[in-house]
């Protein structure tokens, strides 16, 4: 078992990241170099000063919906729909199942929904 201390007061997991031939130990914004190949059950890891209260924060949730929109191609004759993913109500994501949305990644049907 590796001990490891941290000093950054967080909630976070805590990782392992292998990156340019480096293992590091990460708790939040704080990275400790660890030896090659640790993995994350090798780890006994504290933090200086910690509440409990802080510890035991339990994440903020996110809402997550969909809307979905139909849309009249620009001759009229067809009919596409566009989805609009929001989290918190704030816009996440738009997709349209025009082909030059299927191309491009953007269409105008997609344009007043964009974030």
């Amino acid at each position: 078992m590796l001990n490891v201390e941290f000093k950054n007061r967080t909630s976070k997991p805590i990782a392992v990241i292998n990156f340019l031939e480096t293992s590091y130990a990460v708790n939040g914004e704080e990275w400790i170099e660890v030896p090659k190949g640790t993995k994350t059950n090798q780890i006994k890891a504290s933090v200086k000063d910690v509440p409990d209260e802080v510890i035991k924060a339990k994440p903020k949730k996110v809402k997550v919906t969909k809307e979905k929109h139909d849309v009249k191609s620009s001759k009229g004759d067809k009919t596409y729909t566009v989805t609009v993913d929001k989290k918190d109500g704030e816009v996440s994501g738009v997709h349209c199942t025009c082909p030059g949305f299927g191309f491009r990644r953007k269409c105008k049907h997609t344009e007043p929904y964009r974030y």
